[in-house]
């Protein structure tokens, strides 16, 4: 069995070190963002306040089933999740005429 030795610039070891940084941080971020967005709802204010919507629109959304909610009673809440699906559904890409369904 050889003994190799590798000898590597400074460059590179800075370049493999940021890959692996990043590798980290990109799966630590995915992981807390799944635990984030499962558990976490809005109230309607919250709502209208993060997303400039108003009242009727909201609305609307609800009654066309186009947003999901959790109702109980008169209180409505609307999961995270649920949101940022339907603002993905309904984003148009550059260059696109259409909606991404």
């Amino acid at each position: 069995m050889e003994n190799k030795l590798t000898i590597i610039s400074e460059g590179q070891i800075e370049d493999i070190l940021k890959k692996t940084i990043d590798k980290a941080v990109k799966d630590s971020y995915s992981d807390l963002e799944k635990i984030i967005l499962s558990n976490q709802y809005y109230t309607k204010e919250e709502v209208l306040k993060m997303t400039g919507w108003s009242e009727r629109t909201l609305q609307n959304l609800r009654d066309t089933k186009q947003i999901t909610y959790s109702q109980h009673g008169r209180k409505i809440l609307y999961p995270v999740k649920g949101i940022l699906e339907f603002l993905d559904r309904n984003t148009v890409t550059p260059n696109s005429n259409s909606v991404k369904k």
